[in-house]
């Protein structure tokens, strides 16, 4: 039978390749997975193999032997290479949590990208979790967001101007969507305090940041019922259905759009049937790095982030508009700020 796919592998992210090669297969393509000890005993021009066909690499940050596998296949000229890698020393990825094994790390697309983008979208409608490393530049942009706020004079500065400025009627509102005692998530809550306001009104709060400055400083003020952790919101380590509510306020903002409809499939994931999501994102600014170094995605509109939440299975209950003068970015700038309230319905 003729391959639709070769996938090549370095066998430290064997069980990446076995995943893509169910996946392809589930699709009904044709698939070889060989590894890159194998190579040079593979002719991929004989028999079957004579036409161009597509080939997937797969690769650990580290592989051995990974640039001669590489240059030996970059010589065949296919039609692309996707090349995939595990994060494995990104100060972000957590190699002691359990990831599903329907987790895939990817880098970059090279050579016929109207392909590649095919299969990423095929991936993506698919249960696999995708996720993008550093070497794309916003990726890049991302991070260095999270080492700002890692910076202990930054994230001390930024809880003392913003302690007591909190969008109260907007947590409130929040607040009267939930049950009694439910079990909130506050994504990218900073140095805690709105997981504090939330937990004065009887909630129970899990406050995870990837910032520990950010943390250290939430352990420090926490009041009962919350529980902080350096954690990533993309990743979170939490069962899944086992949320009321997700709160996460102004945190987004740093996400590349990329990431964005990543971050919506882990939410889904987490949250009980029924539960409720607010997440507020600044939309209208152009996308900008500012002073401090921080990163700032741009959202043309609010129906935009309407139709992906609509798409990640939640229905908007609710979308608070609010223009303001106050930035964290040091100056007096004219930002829409929009709240939008959703409900888990698949």
């Amino acid at each position: 039978m003729e391959n639709d796919f070769i996938i090549f592998y370095d066998v430290e992210v064997e069980n990446d390749s076995k995943t893509m090669n169910t996946v392809l297969t589930n699709l009904n393509f044709s698939v070889s997975r060989i590894k890159f000890a194998n190579l040079n005993q593979f002719d991929i021009y004989s028999g079957n193999n004579r036409k161009k066909i597509p080939i997937l690499i797969i690769l650990s940050k580290f592989g051995n032997g990974n640039n001669q596998a590489l240059k030996l296949i970059s010589k065949l000229q296919f039609p692309f290479f996707l090349h995939l890698i595990k994060i494995q020393d990104d100060s972000t990825f957590d190699s002691k949590q359990n990831h599903s094994e329907n987790t895939l790390f990817y880098n970059e697309i090279e050579g016929n990208n109207l392909l590649a983008r095919k299969i990423l979208s095929l991936i993506s409608d698919s249960d696999l979790l995708v996720y993008s490393d550093t070497n794309n530049e916003r990726i890049n942009d991302y991070h260095n967001t999270i080492k700002v706020y890692s910076n202990s004079n930054f994230s001390n500065s930024y809880f003392d101007k913003w302690r007591d400025k909190m969008p109260s009627d907007k947590l409130d509102y929040f607040s009267t969507l939930l049950p009694k005692g439910a079990l909130i998530l506050d994504a990218g809550c900073g140095p805690g305090h709105h997981s504090n306001y939330l937990s004065s009104k009887g909630f129970n709060i899990i406050g995870i940041d990837l910032s520990p400055i950010s943390i250290e400083i939430a352990k420090r003020h926490a009041i009962p019922n919350t529980e902080f952790f350096v954690r990533d919101a993309l990743n979170s380590g939490m069962e899944s259905n086992s949320l009321h509510g997700i709160w996460s306020c102004a945190a987004m903002i740093h996400f590349p759009q990329s990431l964005l409809k990543l971050q919506l499939i882990e939410f889904n994931r987490i949250l009980s049937f029924r539960g409720i999501i607010a997440i507020t994102m600044a939309i209208g600014q152009k996308q900008h790095s500012d002073g401090f170094g921080r990163f700032f995605e741009s959202y043309r509109n609010s129906q935009v982030i309407r139709e992906l939440l609509k798409k990640m299975g939640f229905k908007v209950i609710k979308i608070d508009d609010e223009i303001t003068w106050s930035s964290t970015q040091g100056d007096l700038r004219m930002i829409n700020w929009v709240t939008f309230y959703s409900e888990k319905i698949t």
